[in-house]
């Protein structure tokens, strides 16, 4: 799939399969898509009906997405194909669940987590919950992009060099600083899990977003872990005690090829939307330096969209762009 028609089969598939479940709306690509509210009750009921009888055909004809939604005919197999993935999470032998979340205050704390419903071992693939990936050119970002909005679920791709966009199921796994699993590549266009450890029922699938995710240091995350061991944004609000500690008898993260750019959880007085260090509006700093925001920009000058507007909001220069490594061929 493309782009555009991952965000549009995104969308549809997480109304339709998601929200209708959870009961309330999770996260959109297109900030102009409108629920099909009328309907809800009634894909609820077919997405009970999957759990007992299993058949993925069965119950896509069953959704009647024609009704609500246009679909070209060459598109409807890349469509069906999207709404499998969010209807696994319902198999009664899909081994994972999706559930409310009221952790995360950069959601309102109104979002969803995955959690597993059976054991899983240390090194054994989840290879049924899938993150479904399409690159994206500097155009693609242009266009389908607006910082702070709906860049939630982009990643970088340190191994292919380029920015990609992440949905399907596996865009509602929650970060933590110390993970049950980690992204495989399956591919071009998909990517699994694999567990880090041995995993409960019941617990939560958390991957690491990386050291620097959520400001400086992750001074600002708020993941269970954290929450555990009065870190992040569970310490005293002093830029001194917010710097990142060891986890205590932890192992620590392993490093993956992927890095997804969400937006960071920060405290309600620090909240990126509301003001910078000096009292500049960051609507404002986005609105006048949306040129240097770019996840492009922000990629040739090795800074994070956070700290960007931290130094702009305080009139400091961002630093220069990186001179491109060269390559000699031959």
């Amino acid at each position: 799939m493309n782009p555009y028609q991952l965000c549009r089969f995104d969308d549809i598939a997480t109304s339709v399969i998601v929200d209708s479940m959870l009961g309330f709306s999770t996260h959109k690509m297109d900030k102009k898509f409108r629920p099909v509210k009328s309907r809800r009750n009634y894909w609820r009921q077919m997405v009970r009906e999957f759990t007992k009888h299993g058949d993925y055909e069965l119950c896509y004809q069953q959704l009647e997405l024609k009704k609500s939604f246009t679909i070209c005919p060459e598109e409807e197999p890349l469509l069906k194909n999207h709404i499998s993935h969010f209807l696994h999470l319902f198999h009664k032998d899909s081994g994972v669940s999706i559930h409310p979340c009221q952790r995360y205050s950069g959601e309102k704390n109104i979002g969803a987590k995955l959690s597993v419903t059976k054991s899983w071992r240390k090194s054994e693939k989840i290879t049924q919950l899938v993150g479904c990936i399409s690159e994206l050119s500097s155009d693609d970002e242009r266009t389908l992009l607006r910082p702070g909005e709906n860049d939630f679920s982009v990643m970088y791709s340190m191994r292919k060099n380029c920015s990609q966009l992440w949905l399907g199921p596996g865009a509602y796994i929650n970060h933590d600083c110390q993970p049950t699993c980690k992204f495989v590549s399956r591919g071009r266009n998909q990517a699994y899990l694999q567990a880090l450890r041995d995993i409960a029922p019941g617990e939560e699938i958390t991957c690491f977003y990386g050291d620097n995710f959520f400001g400086d240091g992750n001074a600002y995350c708020e993941c269970e872990t954290c929450e555990k061991v009065k870190r992040g944004a569970f310490i005293a609000k002093s830029s001194s005690s917010r710097r990142r500690q060891p986890l205590p008898d932890a192992v620590q993260p392993d490093d993956t090829s992927y890095r997804l750019r969400r937006k960071r959880n920060a405290p309600d007085d620090e909240q990126p939307s509301r003001q910078g260090e000096i009292g500049v509006p960051f609507t404002q700093i986005r609105a006048n330096y949306s040129h240097l925001l770019t996840s492009a920009e922000l990629k040739r000058r090795g800074i994070t969209r956070y700290d960007a507007e931290l130094l702009l909001s305080a009139g400091m220069p961002l630093p220069e762009p990186k001179e491109p490594e060269l390559k000699f061929l031959g």
